[in-house]
């Protein structure tokens, strides 16, 4: 109705309180099912790192740092070697309709995960993604892992910025 504003952010509380509640009636905690996941696909994590640059001159340079993204990418990254890009600026007329033209390109890392750069439509800033995956065993430190994972995509995002020249 009009009461709530979150339809969705509702939506999906439900959604995970009933995967919760079938969980505990199988004798199983969220966190159990967080480590079978992670066990089968690997846990993974994502860092966000927005860079501000105000004014004309901040745009411009933001604009400026998305431009070189066009004209060659690192060679690695966090000691992970670039293993290609995708630029969503270009080439929408060859990806299926969803993928279409946006001002997006996606670096990868071969199976450790990729690396994200956009500017946002809305304030003087540029986003970087960092999005990483390591193999995990069931009964590993699932704290210890994600933190050191964390820090590495951290990291990562840190010297994509530096390559940038905007730090």
């Amino acid at each position: 109705g009009r009461v709530v504003r979150d339809k969705d952010g509702i939506s999906a509380a439900v959604a995970f309180a009933t995967l919760v509640a079938v969980d505990r009636a199988d004798g199983r905690t969220i966190w159990d099912r967080l480590a079978h996941l992670a066990a089968r696909d690997g846990l993974w994590v994502s860092i966000q790192r927005s860079i501000v640059r105000e004014g004309s001159d901040g745009a411009a340079r933001l604009a400026e740092a998305m431009a070189q993204l066009g004209n060659g990418i690192p060679e690695q990254l966090g000691g992970h070697e670039v293993s290609g890009s995708t630029d969503y600026r270009f080439g929408a007329d060859k990806r299926p309709p969803w993928l279409g033209e946006t001002p997006l390109v996606v670096l990868g890392l071969g199976e450790a995960g990729r690396a994200l750069v956009r500017p946002s439509g809305t304030e003087p800033k540029l986003k970087i993604y960092v999005d990483l995956r390591t193999t995990f065993e069931p009964d590993g430190d699932w704290f210890g892992e994600e933190s050191s994972l964390r820090a590495e995509a951290a990291s990562i995002g840190d010297e994509l910025a530096g390559w940038l020249g905007l730090t």
